[in-house]
């Protein structure tokens, strides 16, 4: 069957976006309330960093302090690194909600924090009320990361915090982040410009180019392009993270892929539902990261729990056989490898994600399900 990714031609979609008479909407999927803004970025990344300038600059200074959990992708704290402010990581439980008996001793240590950063894994909406509670009676800035979630579900978006989403992973853009702001948090110090920048578009359409031929000539590009799945102990190399704003072309394709979001994240979540249905009534159910799913979810990934011994070799076997199962990306040096940290460095040993994008079928799922019956 090849590989399981399907790509979409990036050459008819700007003809598409041209030919429909429906006027293109601007981001209204991801707001709460109808006075919520929107600042779009090139990557999420930019936007904590964007936010946490703007949230400083309000109190008169140039940086702060910000709570990051220690599970979370060293690539993404590229600008804010690149900058004065502090950052401390926080312990998470093996539920994913934070340890807040570590949270209060961090707070001892270094002071309160300007942001509290909030991620909900894997597009799963977690506990976020006694984070909530704290961040309130502290006075800290609780920021949510719903970079793992297509869209805003029950549970994720709806908490009154400006939140993040980055929908140029599950949308097959180039580019694209939102900030949500609501409205207590809007200034007009906020002014961001989107960008003529081309860079990203145009390396993304080369690829999709690639891709695409490959895909419609039935050639196996995934045994040509081996993938290497690093150890934990790696170090990933530094991307260089680009600029800031999104450009006009990427944000036009977001515009066009709007109108079928709902669409998509049903596709999602019913793949999700699909494959953890044949997992949970195998003998592989124990593997199983999330034993209870939430009503509505809009998943980025599926996360599958495989003992250490076996990760790697799982994963380079069904990237062989071209399905395309990557590990946590890599840790921040600070968390790697750190006994205070044991969870975050667990999970980047154990944790195997699988694609449930919505180009995928029913038989798809069934084959990602089967090869892994065969692993384990």
């Amino acid at each position: 069957m090849g590989n399981v990714y399907i790509p979409l031609n990036p050459f008819f979609m700007p003809a598409a976006m041209a030919g429909r008479k429906r006027k293109l909407i601007t981001g209204s999927t991801w707001k709460n309330a109808p006075e919520d803004s929107i600042i779009f970025f090139s990557r999420g990344q930019w936007a904590i960093k964007a936010l946490a300038s703007l949230l400083a600059k309000k109190k008169g200074r140039n940086a702060g302090i910000i709570f990051i959990p220690e599970y979370f992708c060293e690539i993404s704290l590229t600008p804010l690194k690149g900058s004065d402010f502090s950052i401390y990581f926080y312990r998470i439980r093996d539920t994913f909600e934070p340890d807040i008996e570590h949270v209060l001793s961090l707070i001892e240590r270094h002071g309160i924090p300007d942001i509290f950063l909030y991620v909900h894994y894997f597009g799963f909406p977690s506990n976020i009320q006694n984070v909530k509670k704290l961040c309130e009676n502290k006075q800290i800035i609780m920021v949510e990361d719903a970079a793992h979630s297509m869209v805003p579900v029950p549970g994720i978006g709806d908490n009154g915090h400006p939140t993040i989403y980055t929908p140029w992973k599950f949308l097959n853009l180039p580019e694209g982040a939102l900030l949500v702001l609501p409205e207590r948090f809007q200034s007009e110090d906020f002014i961001f410009k989107q960008g003529e920048e081309f860079s990203y578009p145009l390396k993304w359409i080369v690829k999709q180019t690639i891709i695409s031929f490959c895909y419609w000539t039935g050639f196996p590009l995934h045994k040509v392009k081996r993938v290497h799945i690093k150890d934990h102990h790696e170090s990933e190399e530094k991307i260089d993270p680009g600029v800031p704003s999104c450009s006009v072309y990427s944000l036009k394709l977001l515009f066009f892929y709007e109108m079928m979001i709902e669409d998509f994240r049903k596709k999602r979540e019913g793949n999700y539902r699909y494959l953890d249905g044949i997992i949970a009534q195998s003998r592989i159910s124990g593997c199983r990261l999330f034993k209870r799913l939430p009503h509505t979810f809009a998943p980025y990934l599926y996360p599958l729990r495989v003992p250490e011994s076996m990760s790697m070799q799982v994963m380079s076997t069904l990237n062989r056989k071209g399905i395309p199962a990557m590990p946590w990306s890599d840790l921040s040096p600070e968390v790697k490898d750190s006994p205070e940290f044991p969870i975050a460095n667990t999970f980047r040993r154990e944790i195997v994600t699988l694609p449930v994008h919505q180009d995928l079928s029913t038989v798809h799922m069934e084959r990602i399900a089967n090869e892994l019956m065969r692993l384990l």
